[in-house]
């Protein structure tokens, strides 16, 4: 009994708790290096005019859309560059990123397209929906007064129907000559079928092979999701995912504001750093009713995202944007949930 309480005295193993804020800290830094290792790519391209990159989520294509467009008027200041999205909240994104550069209009391609129309005196809203904007945009751009753009970078290609893509023709100088760019997802169980736009479009195609914007642990998680070209990661180990399950509502509500709480005040992460995603937008009126705050900290859907609140919005919503935190809430899922799974982890 001595000899145990002497071994427990002095060789008691002692654990160190390293706060979540401080693991994603590291994660982030690694992770912005390998970035930058990345748009080294750019300049590999950077004389090819129209050009398709497909790659799996976490291989950085949103990223090196934004960069090819900042390069492309650093070139030349006179150049006038269009950025394009399919995701509203991605084009929020995307414009308050470019919002001090005039000569880079970057949004999404529903309210590009609405834009052009509003210019050229559109007024019916039947001519403003979503349906027809691709014949609209083609009617309405040479009548906007708007000046043509040198270059289209296209992000989330392959949520573009081949119309789109074509009609965007209209708005580039030099046509069919002018500075094409389509970054698209090639994972085959969430690319659409009738994207043949983007095979004719290419004088080259690339393939990014790296995952670096996920951590390994995460990267190995949305594989299960994921059919294509093999993809290898090679940002930080990170954390292991968390499970939770639980039942109704009201019980979720408690589990979620719990895990929050644990997040804020105990592992000191900052509220714009975690979103929580659901499934639908319906569970997401079941759990969150008509609450504007949690634990005291208001929300915002992922077009409003800033400092000092969560992010909460469905993973449809939020595809295309990322954060260091996120929680996924699944419900009865149905015949998408490989999509939201890949999506959202």
């Amino acid at each position: 009994e001595g000899v145990a309480a002497l071994r427990d005295i002095l060789i008691r193993p002692i654990e160190l708790h390293v706060r979540v804020k401080t693991e994603v800290w590291h994660d982030l830094k690694e992770i912005q290096l390998r970035t930058d290792d990345q748009v080294e790519l750019l300049e590999e391209m950077s004389d090819t005019r129209r050009m398709s990159i497909s790659g799996a989520a976490g291989t950085g294509k949103t990223v090196l859309a934004m960069e090819k467009a900042a390069s492309l008027i650093e070139n030349n200041p006179a150049a006038r560059v269009l950025l394009l999205c399919f995701n509203e909240p991605l084009g929020v994104s995307f414009g308050k990123t470019f919002a001090d550069n005039p000569r880079i209009t970057a949004t999404n391609f529903h309210r590009f397209c609405r834009n052009v129309a509003l210019k050229a005196g559109v007024e019916d809203e039947n001519l403003l929906r979503p349906e027809g904007a691709a014949e609209e945009l083609i009617t309405n751009f040479g009548n906007s007064g708007l000046a043509e753009y040198d270059a289209v970078i296209i992000d989330e290609g392959q949520d573009f129907q081949d119309p789109w893509l074509e009609s965007l023709e209209v708005v580039l100088t030099g046509g069919s000559k002018g500075v094409y760019y389509v970054f698209y997802d090639n994972n085959q169980k969430v690319t659409p079928k009738h994207a043949s736009y983007i095979d004719r479009l290419s004088e080259a195609k690339r393939n990014l092979s790296k995952n670096f914007r996920n951590t390994q642990t995460i990267h190995r998680a949305s594989l299960n999701y994921y059919q294509g070209r093999p993809v290898r990661a090679i940002g930080p180990f990170g954390k292991e995912i968390v499970l939770h399950c639980t039942g109704s509502p009201a019980q979720i509500r408690t589990l979620l504001s719990e895990q929050l709480g644990l997040l804020v005040k105990q592992e000191g992460l900052e509220p714009h750093q975690i979103a929580v995603l659901f499934e639908n937008s319906n569970f997401l009126q079941e759990v969150i009713a008509e609450r504007d705050k949690i634990i005291s900290i208001p929300i915002k859907p992922a077009g409003e995202r800033e400092h000092g609140n969560f992010v909460v919005d469905t993973i449809r919503r939020f595809k295309g944007l990322e954060a260091p935190i996120v929680i996924l809430l699944l419900n009865n899922p149905g015949s998408e949930i490989e999509e939201f799974l890949y999506v959202g982890i």
